[in-house]
């Protein structure tokens, strides 16, 4: 799995069941002061997480989406 996806599953896997802002993802991806076209990169490195846990944003199978809002765990973890 690449970086990104890998970040945003480890900022996700601290807060099951609870909506993660996009701000915070786009935060655990880049460190202040990055310039990137974080709406065009959060989606691509969601796009890549869901591929790699087989869903996607219309059958989710463990990243949920909270529309403008976020993204959500939905997976107990233990």
């Amino acid at each position: 799995m690449q970086e990104h996806p890998l970040r945003l599953l480890l900022t996700l896997l601290r807060r099951p069941g609870e909506v993660v802002t996009r701000e915070e993802l786009a935060a655990a991806l880049w460190p202040p002061g990055t310039f990137v076209d974080a709406e065009h990169g959060l989606n691509t490195a969601i796009r890549k997480l869901r591929r790699a846990l087989g869903g996607s944003r219309q059958r989710p199978a463990l990243i949920e989406t909270a529309p403008r809002r976020g993204y959500r765990l939905a997976a107990s973890v233990e």
